[in-house]
C-alpha cells in the first residue's frame, strides 16, 4: 500500500521512497507570500519499506488525519491540513487516541497488509 498527499513530507525515520505523481497544484501567484496557505506542490506518494494497514481516519473542520499500522510494529500519522502540505510521521502508540490504539491491537483494523 502507498500513501499519498498534497506536497507530502515524510519523516526520514519511516524510510521508503517518495515520488511525485502529479504536476504542482495550488497557488502559483507571483509575489504571494503564502501566509495562509502553502505554495503549489505535486501530489506525492510514499512507498513504504514494509506493509502498511489503514487503521482509522479522523476528520476535523480543516484537517484530516489518517492512522497507519506498519508491519514492523510501528504507527504512522498522516496529517492533511486544508491549505497546507500533508505530513507523514511516526507516532509513539502511547500518544495515539484510544480508538487508534484499539485498532492497532487488532480489534477492528480496516484495509490489508500487502
Amino acid at each position: 500500500m502507498s500513501v499519498e498527499g498534497w506536497g507530502l513530507g515524510v519523516d526520514t525515520r519511516l524510510g521508503g521512497a517518495v515520488s511525485d505523481v502529479s504536476e504542482p497544484v495550488g497557488c502559483r501567484a507571483p509575489g504571494c507570500a503564502h501566509r495562509g496557505h502553502d505554495p503549489a506542490a505535486p501530489i506525492r506518494r510514499w512507498l513504504a519499506p514494509c506493509a502498511v494497514r489503514l487503521l482509522a481516519v479522523d476528520s476535523y473542520p480543516d484537517m484530516r488525519v489518517r492512522w497507519y499500522a506498519l508491519a514492523d510494529g510501528g504507527l504512522a500519522r498522516l496529517t492533511e491540513p486544508g491549505h497546507h502540505h500533508a505530513r507523514l510521521e511516526p507516532v509513539d502508540p502511547r500518544w495515539a487516541p484510544l480508538h487508534v490504539r484499539a485498532e492497532l491491537a487488532g480489534k477492528r483494523g480496516t484495509g490489508t497488509l500487502r
